[in-house]
């Protein structure tokens, strides 16, 4: 059976079929996961922020005037259901990325496992204590593996601010991982 297009599954769910939400949701909660948790630092928030990120699709799916670029307006629903969330708790900081990086290739030895896991430990590190803003525009791009167009949409912004944040995000990062990088060379 061929897996139905996001567009189809859009007009199909603004025609009034449910199970077409449950297909995007299957689709895109991962995703839309990884990204808000890293945004908000809790593993409990970001599961009801995500089940609200669905539940605004179904609500509001009517109002979405071009079903092409569902991907994107989920995203800009979880950016905004976090930006809330952040907003309502105070939080500014966000905790580590440990969800997004479970993966370990099979075959590799303890030291290769210890060792990976130790360099993603670092770089989640580095991420959080970013500026919420870089935060943010990384996590989009690495999470939801989103174009500049796409990233662009979401934040309200134009590609050449994206590529400018994104470009500065990355120097900080670097700047953060840098002193990081040189102890573990020594070590």
């Amino acid at each position: 059976m061929k897996t139905p297009a996001d567009t189809e599954l859009v007009i199909s769910l603004q025609n009034g079929d449910i199970s077409s939400g449950g297909i995007l949701y299957e689709r895109y909660k991962r995703n839309i996961y990884y990204f808000v948790v890293k945004m908000v630092k809790s593993d409990e928030a970001a599961q009801d922020i995500v089940q609200d990120v669905f539940i605004r699709m179904i609500e509001k799916i009517g109002s979405l005037q071009n079903a092409d670029i569902v991907k994107q307006w989920l995203f800009a629903i979880a950016r905004n259901e976090s930006l809330m969330f952040l907003r309502r708790k105070n939080l500014v900081l966000m905790e580590g990325l440990e969800a997004s990086m479970e993966c370990i290739i099979d075959g590799e030895t303890p030291d290769t496992k210890f060792r990976q896991q130790e360099t993603r430990q670092l770089v989640h590190d580095a991420i959080s204590v970013l500026a919420p803003p870089y935060r943010e525009i990384i996590l989009l791009q690495l999470t939801g593996q989103l174009s500049y167009e796409e990233i662009a949409e979401i934040t309200q912004s134009t590609v050449s601010a994206v590529r400018s944040k994104l470009h500065k995000a990355r120097i900080a990062l670097a700047k953060q991982l840098s002193p990081m990088i040189r102890k573990e060379m020594k070590s």
